[in-house]
């Protein structure tokens, strides 16, 4: 009887409990898998394209796009915020699928570097070694070489075919991109071919050859100039070159490929917080791919800058899992640093981002910034019948493989014209009624469900009540 009196007591303080969170709870037993799937189902975009007047004899011929909107480029991102031609297709009016390429559009410069050289005049082992030890240990230490070439005893060369070798050290560190050696040559007579060896080692020890060029009268190169290319992987510290004539080195250098990268400019202002000191926040129209920013920093200020694209609740679903929209556990840090006149920019990795929060101890109201995003290219064969339209997602096409344009295809085709995107436009769903329609059924479905129970637990709880009663 005391079991009953107690669990009777009990049940008033559950219901109060239930009742009291039952909006929550039934939105999270029974709404929130519907929910989640409803907000996680990507849309599907489309744009036309205009295309310039182009002769009608033509059959096919290259479209350009020189840069993507930013806003472009994140609906056709990857995971890692990567665009990526996956779910990106361009089709003619009878919906046939074109090649296409996506690709970054990089800039390079050339800078030239000096190349410093020993000559070696000898075929003394002795010599050979004193020399190489010397040769490595300044090349190691200094930024020039002065070893006492004096000290060492030049002893000609004594076979029947006189050569001359010389080592040479490279200046960079590592190769980053395809880089080429040049060496110029003087006293060069060409009686007979001039047959140059060239050599690549870490040690000066193990060497492996990576060029040989046999130079007569007929195909001398421009200035005497021995060219090589190497690619990236092919790093060494130290070449050596060996002619099978006594001429002499003019210059040697290393001209070193340097990639600068390309923006998309777009101008917006941060704007501040309310109740919040020192913040200020930036919401964007629509997710965009952006990697950095530049400020306007006045000059003589410098200024500490923290950058975080915060965790914004746009849905039921954000509202119920997430926490505060700011200052969230999940908020991704992008950047913090300092900033000045003369060093205005920040850099991370590309994300996609639509809101972002600025923490700084600047004295402004309004903060004004450049976003910068990655520039990407894109080209396509127009091998269809006009008009042609660019699509994203469109799940007609889920199953109709990309065609790859490569860089091959892209250097033969001569005619090109550069295209004009029109305004991305949502994809109607053709079953998005029923859709709609499936999940009203879903929720009355469940609301019956749960009206039922609450039924039972009421009826369950008068007879317990009841029961509990003393007679």
């Amino acid at each position: 009887m005391l079991l009953s009196i107690k669990f009777a007591n009990t049940m008033p303080n559950l219901f109060a409990i239930f009742a009291s969170n039952w909006a929550k709870s039934l939105y999270m037993i029974f709404l929130l898998p519907v929910v989640a799937w409803a907000n996680e189902k990507p849309m599907a975009y489309q744009a036309n394209i205009e295309l310039p007047t182009v002769p009608v004899e033509t059959e096919a011929f290259l479209v350009h796009f020189s840069s993507l909107s930013p806003a472009l480029l994140a609906n056709i991102c990857q995971t890692d915020a990567t665009p990526s031609t996956e779910h990106l297709r361009i089709v003619d009016r009878d919906g046939r699928v074109m090649p296409m390429a996506l690709r970054p559009v990089i800039q390079t410069s050339k800078q030239q570097q000096p190349v410093q050289w020993v000559q070696l005049q000898t075929n003394d082992p002795n010599m050979v070694e004193k020399l190489r030890k010397q040769f490595s240990v300044q090349a190691s230490n200094l930024d020039n070489l002065k070893i006492e070439m004096q000290n060492l005893p030049n002893i000609p060369l004594t076979n029947a075919n006189p050569s001359i070798t010389w080592w040479l050290k490279n200046p960079l560190d590592k190769i980053r991109l395809p880089t080429q050696l040049q060496v110029s040559f003087d006293n060069i007579t060409y009686e007979k071919p001039l047959e140059l060896q060239v050599f690549a080692s870490d040690d000066l020890e193990n060497w492996q050859q990576i060029e040989k060029k046999i130079w007569t009268k007929l195909n001398q190169p421009k200035n005497n100039t021995l060219t090589i290319n190497i690619k990236s992987t092919e790093y060494s510290r130290f070449w050596q070159i060996v002619a099978n004539q006594p001429i002499q080195i003019n210059v040697a250098k290393v001209e070193e490929a340097t990639e600068i990268p390309n923006y998309f400019l777009t101008r917006v202002n941060f704007e501040p917080i309310s109740g919040q000191s020192q913040q200020w926040q930036l919401q964007l129209p629509q997710p965009i791919l952006v990697s950095g920013m530049d400020f306007l920093v006045p000059e003589h200020q410098i200024w500490q800058v923290k950058l975080i694209e915060p965790v914004i609740k746009t849905s039921m679903l954000d509202k119920i899992t997430t926490a505060n929209s700011y200052d969230s556990p999940n908020d991704k840090l992008l950047a913090q640093t300092q900033v000045s006149l003369t060093t205005p920019r920040v850099l991370w990795q590309p994300t996609i981002s639509q809101n972002l929060q600025l923490i700084g101890q600047m004295n402004l109201n309004d903060v004004p910034v450049t976003l910068l995003s990655p520039v990407y290219e894109l080209y396509f064969l127009a091998q269809g019948n006009a008009p042609y339209q660019l699509v994203i997602r469109d799940t007609r096409l889920n199953n109709i493989p990309n065609i790859i344009l490569t860089d091959t295809h892209i250097q033969q085709i001569q005619q090109s014209v550069d295209g004009q995107l029109d305004k991305l436009e949502p994809i109607e769903d053709p079953n998005q009624q029923l859709n709609q329609q499936k999940q009203w059924l879903l929720w009355i479905s469940l609301l019956g469900i749960l009206m039922i129970l609450s039924m039972l637990a009421y009826h369950l709880y008068r007879q317990t009540a009841k029961s509990a009663k003393p007679s």
